[in-house]
């Protein structure tokens, strides 16, 4: 009896979780324009002007993560009269507060793969950051708007 109860609450548990990354992935479904992004060097904002003269679109389709590991996406760069499309690939884990992105569209591959903290999710803003040791540690912020 006790071990049926411990399995039932198991269960319980997984099914919870995975409902919190499905709503994480049911929120962010759609397309988002890029805000802002931020540059921390050991805390300290860095002037960035990598993205100047840019428009930038992340496009996150929706998908049943009972049936896939990676749901599509689609990152546009447009510059001018340039255009440029990015296939990538994300999930969520940890109950939601962290995406994993793949850059390369490749789930064969995991070098590409940024792990991000999400901050905040809603139906208006996406903000999440990712941290990358090089001479320090670099945090980027990123901020989106639903389109």
């Amino acid at each position: 009896m006790k071990n049926s109860i411990f399995l039932g609450f198991c269960t319980l548990m997984l099914l919870a979780s995975c409902s919190k990354e499905q709503h994480s992935v049911d929120k962010l479904e759609g397309s988002w324009h890029l805000l802002e992004k931020k540059i921390y060097l050991d805390n300290v904002d860095q002037e960035d002007n990598s993205l100047a003269g840019m428009d930038i679109t992340y496009t996150f389709e929706s998908c049943d993560l009972k049936n896939v590991e990676f749901c599509n996406g689609n990152i546009r760069t447009v510059q001018g009269t340039s255009q440029n499309d990015a296939a990538m690939m994300y999930k969520f884990s940890d109950d939601g507060k962290t995406l994993i992105i793949d850059n390369d569209g490749y789930v064969s591959t995991s070098n590409d793969r940024i792990n991000a903290k999400v901050i905040k999710l809603n139906k208006e803003e996406f903000v999440f950051e990712y941290e990358v040791i090089i001479v320090g540690t670099q945090r980027t912020v990123f901020t989106l708007n639903k389109q």
